[in-house]
């Protein structure tokens, strides 16, 4: 949407003001299009489109338009995978439905194919594109509603992909976790933060009894990708008594999926303590985490921003995620110090 803006505003030959007085709307809307910070109102969008001299649809409807749409690691979206999308700047960034909790199944935007991507009939790629690994943001995806610039756009993966889709420009904004000592010292520059909760990772299983970590871990776990948090959890606990490395079974793209996997395979799975009790499973806690959600500090104007941080804050979400049980939920919503590049000298 953005880049087709752009194109037709300089085809005609207008600067962003001068397309800006035409339409009779604000130079800064105009810039926060065409960068995609911001989706017009229908309004806005018949000036704008009036103004250059095309229609609507041309300038912000995608509906069937091949589209170049990435996942997380900048790869091309797969042939026949469905997906929510969102727009990060120019980059067309997609939530794969296949890699999300089989409880939860979104309307999909866009269907991948050999030429790229297609989004899907009255599907636009807008909405703030948040990646990681806290299921809890599946509940403020859906409170924000499933339209508009302020949606959210919910990407599962580790903390360590979301970090890296961050600094990469692949999403506006990451949910990382992690002991409070390790997420102190993450490298991030330019990034807002917010603490959104403290939970419990460790393995969930199936027993009548309690089991010790070296019961567990002599058994084939259901595990976490390279470089998830809770991952390298496991991996502290198995070292820390000396017994062999767990044996990796079954990955799970998720805390929810690794519990449900657990359930119907027997195996103890790499997960939250949350999911664990949902599932009916017993919990071994091995560490205990913080949560932070990091926004890059260009995005923290975007609708789609002000809105989750608002909601994070709220009594309406707070209740939500309490009724889930194990979450410690003091202080969520509240704003943390940034992490600013220091100017030249």
């Amino acid at each position: 949407m953005s880049g087709a803006l752009r194109e037709a505003r300089r085809r005609v030959g207008l600067s962003q003001a001068e397309l800006a007085v035409r339409a009779g709307v604000s130079r800064a809307l105009v810039s926060a299009i065409e960068s995609g910070r911001h989706v017009p109102s229908v309004g806005a969008a018949l000036r704008i489109a009036e103004a250059l001299g095309t229609t609507v649809e041309a300038l912000f409807s995608a509906s069937g338009r091949r589209t170049d749409v990435v996942g997380i690691d900048g790869k091309p979206l797969r042939p026949g995978a469905l997906g929510r999308v969102g727009r990060v700047g120019d980059v067309a960034v997609a939530a794969p439905l296949a890699a999300r909790s089989a409880l939860l199944w979104p309307v999909p935007d866009v269907v991948g194919d050999d030429a790229g991507a297609s989004l899907l009939p009255g599907a636009v790629a807008d909405g703030f594109v948040v990646a990681g690994c806290e299921p809890a943001l599946g509940i403020a995806e859906g409170m924000l509603g499933s339209r508009g610039p302020a949606r959210l756009v919910v990407v599962p993966c580790s903390t360590a992909a979301a970090l890296d889709g961050l600094v990469s420009g692949r999403c506006h904004a990451a949910v990382v976790h992690g002991r409070p000592d390790d997420v102190a010292t993450l490298e991030v520059e330019g990034v807002d933060r917010w603490h959104v909760a403290r939970w419990r990772v460790g393995l969930a299983y199936r027993s009548e009894r309690r089991a010790a970590i070296e019961e567990l871990a002599a058994q084939p776990v259901v595990s976490r990708e390279e470089g998830a948090a809770s991952q390298r959890a496991l991996e502290r606990a198995v070292a820390a008594v000396a017994v062999r490395p767990a044996r990796r079974g079954a990955v799970a793209a998720g805390h929810l999926d690794a519990a449900r996997i657990g359930v119907y395979t027997g195996m103890p799975a790499v997960t939250y303590e949350p999911a664990a009790e949902r599932f009916g499973l017993r919990f071994l806690s091995l560490e205990s985490h913080v949560v932070e959600l990091w926004i890059a500090g260009v995005w923290r104007e975007h609708p789609g921003a002000l809105a989750l941080v608002e909601l994070l804050a709220s009594t309406a979400f707070r209740r939500r995620i309490e009724a889930i049980g194990a979450y410690d939920l003091g202080g969520c919503g509240s704003e943390l110090s940034s992490r600013r590049a220091e100017p030249a000298t």
